[in-house]
């Protein structure tokens, strides 16, 4: 252990679940969510790896750098946020303020239903016309992102595909709460369903949000509720991040291995399914030999379709690559902190600027949220939190937003919105 590692994970842990330092509470159920990534993406490989080894010490020094100023700034954004930004003035109030409950069942229910029937079946439609399901597929990885032999076809799929996904994720915590309020077969067999389309699709971190959020919120009951599930829920997330590993083990194959892990101990093979840090300091090293600074253009570039050059996901492609070509590349884009993307916009102005203006959105949307979140009160509370993560979580990212969010968005919206209670209120 050295400064260095300290550094890093100290940084990266406040970039990631910061708003513990304006909302220590059981019920930032959010944030809990992500301490399986800080365990997995950043002790594990600090800690217990030596992959910094692997990287100059120029970079990895630098990368420290621009984590430990990012954080500052971000962590001060959240309390400025948090404690001078009242948003309750700004957004208009949305039906887990002011409606009974039994109105979003009784006039959303079926809109519910209807919207995941259609995200499913396009879904289906997608794998038959590109010719393969992901899990399935002789390379699972390059199909799992549709490149190389994949591509052509997912092209002409990629906008109802990529939707309906999106659409899927909205929807599941939504639905798995109105299962329980109800105990409706349809909406078990629809819940399945969706756990099985994530699993083809071999998105493993998809697969179980749904229930893991109401058991998170029911964990909220007391705290020693909590810490087994957090607990738990680690570890089933490193189990995810093996699982690879494992597959390839069960199916005699190293299709589904991403990296060399065969010999590795188990410490790496974890890591290597969650590789945060080397995908940072590779694209860092790559942009300090032939990037240019984005000057914000990764902000918006998200939401043009296709492999735009300046969408964030493909971006990071180019760099990395070094070419015009990035159709071959197995990967969906990184997990980037908020000061990387500052500092590849616009250097270190753009380290302070942007995580300041980051943590100050999401300090405000985290004051406001925080009211809501009640194990009492069940789907008040996934509402309020679908809410938080897909549309303030969307201004809150501004500087990756993405396309695909805005249906998700607007999906929610109307959910949440449209509706006349007047004389119905009770």
């Amino acid at each position: 252990m050295n400064i260095i590692s300290v550094l890093i994970f100290i940084s990266s842990s406040l970039l990631l679940v910061g708003t513990y330092v304006i909302w220590f509470s059981r019920y930032n159920i959010p944030t809990h969510f992500i301490l399986g990534t800080v365990f997995v993406g950043y002790l594990v490989p600090l800690f217990f790896t030596d992959m910094l080894s692997e990287f100059s010490p120029e970079i990895v020094s630098l990368y420290a750098y621009i984590l430990t100023v990012g954080a500052f700034f971000y962590v001060a954004g959240l309390l400025y946020g948090f404690n001078y930004i009242v948003l309750d003035k700004l957004i208009k109030k949305p039906v887990f303020m002011l409606a009974p409950l039994d109105q979003f069942l009784r006039y959303r229910y079926r809109a519910l239903i209807f919207i995941t029937v259609i995200a499913l079946v396009a879904m289906a439609l997608s794998w038959m016309y590109i010719g393969t399901v992901p899990m399935f597929a002789a390379d699972p990885f390059t199909a799992k992102f549709f490149r190389g032999p994949y591509r052509d076809a997912y092209m002409r799929v990629a906008v109802p595909y990529r939707l309906s996904q999106s659409i899927l994720i909205t929807v599941f915590p939504i639905m798995v709460a109105v299962w329980f309020l109800t105990r409706r077969k349809i909406l078990m067999l629809l819940i399945l369903l969706i756990m099985i389309f994530f699993s083809l699709a071999l998105t493993r971190g998809l697969v179980f949000m749904g229930i893991f959020t109401l058991i998170a919120l029911f964990s909220t009951k007391k705290r020693i509720y909590l810490f087994w599930f957090i607990l738990s829920y680690i570890m089933v997330f490193s189990i995810g991040s093996a699982i690879y590993f494992l597959a390839g083990l069960l199916f005699g194959s190293d299709a589904y291995s991403a990296t060399n892990t065969a010999s590795a101990g188990v410490w790496v093979i974890i890591a290597a399914g969650s590789p945060d840090i080397p995908d940072q300091l590779n694209l860092l090293t790559a942009f300090e030999k032939h990037g240019v600074y984005t000057l914000g253009r990764t902000f918006v570039g998200g939401l043009v379709p296709g492999q735009y050059y300046w969408n964030p996901s493909a971006w990071v492609l180019y760099i990395l690559n070094d070419s015009g070509d990035i159709s071959d590349l197995a990967s969906g884009g990184f997990r980037i902190p908020v000061a990387m993307w500052g500092y590849f916009s616009f250097g270190w102005p753009g380290v302070v600027i942007v995580s300041a203006i980051s943590g100050v959105i999401m300090g405000a949307s985290t004051r406001y949220i925080k009211q809501f979140i009640s194990y009492k009160k069940v789907l008040t509370s996934i509402l309020a939190l679908s809410f938080y993560t897909i549309i303030l979580g969307f201004f809150a990212g501004f500087y990756v937003m993405s396309m695909y969010a805005l249906p998700a968005a607007l999906l929610l919206i109307g959910l949440l919105y449209k509706f006349q209670f007047g004389s119905r209120s009770r």
